[in-house]
């Protein structure tokens, strides 16, 4: 028996890899072409009204990125030059005519804000550098294991101006708002945390109760508490 050869239409858009706009284009085509000959494909769903829509939503977004990017070149341009005046005023001018008037009292130079050459800079620690306590091992009964991160750069190590981290506890009570209604509710200082790390131990008859901590940086400069974490808990096993 001869066999009988059965011919398939199979259409294809390749939309694959095309860039949106390019897309939309062959879209807006298909669906003009859709609406001009109703007849070829009868209870077409969603209808060419509704994908109308569609499409001119989608277009009013593209020129929406459109006159978005034209503002961001502009800004650009502008931050720019503003960026060149300003350091023009601060490099040619502001430090030129202060370098006169002070000579070489450094003091002046350090409190007016000027860097010296020569001598290396460490940026000062801002209101944002806190000690974040990540985690609260309960694992081994009596024993909390705190572990201690830099919560700008989620590492272990001390941001610089920072001399070392003070790990305060408060055993039972209401939670703490901060570290003077800790020690108001008689909570106190344990001791000081070790490359991130820090064991807290606790008597048998503790457990049930919770432990609030709060972890504290001390300003190398002043060695006073300078920023201070949100309070945390865990139970004592």
């Amino acid at each position: 028996m001869a066999k009988k050869l059965i011919k398939k239409l199979i259409l294809v858009l390749h939309f694959y890899g095309l860039p949106f706009p390019k897309k939309l284009l062959r879209m807006v085509a298909i669906k003009n072409a859709h609406a001009a000959n109703p007849t070829y494909v009868p209870g077409l769903t969603p209808t060419t009204d509704d994908v109308d829509d569609l499409l001119v939503a989608a277009q009013k977004l593209l020129d929406k990125k459109a006159d978005l990017e034209e503002q961001l070149k502009a800004n650009t341009k502008q931050i720019a030059d503003a960026n060149d005046k300003l350091v023009d005023i601060f490099v040619s001018k502001w430090a030129t005519q202060t370098q006169a008037a002070i000579g070489m009292n450094q003091d002046k130079a350090v409190l007016l804000g000027y860097q010296i050459k020569g001598q290396k800079q460490v940026e000062p620690p801002t209101e944002s550098t806190v000690p974040l306590i990540s985690d609260i091992d309960i694992s081994v009964h009596g024993k909390h294991t705190l572990s201690i991160l830099n919560a700008l750069t989620g590492k272990k190590a001390l941001p610089a101006g920072i001399l070392r981290t003070d790990i305060y506890g408060q055993t039972g009570g209401t939670t703490p708002a901060d570290l003077t209604q800790l020690i108001a509710n008689g909570g106190g200082y344990l001791g000081e945390a070790v490359r991130g790390k820090f064991v807290n131990t606790f008597s048998n008859d503790k457990a049930g109760e919770t432990e609030f901590y709060i972890a504290v940086y001390i300003l190398k400069s002043t060695k006073k508490p300078f920023t201070q974490s949100k309070v945390v808990s865990a139970l004592i096993t």
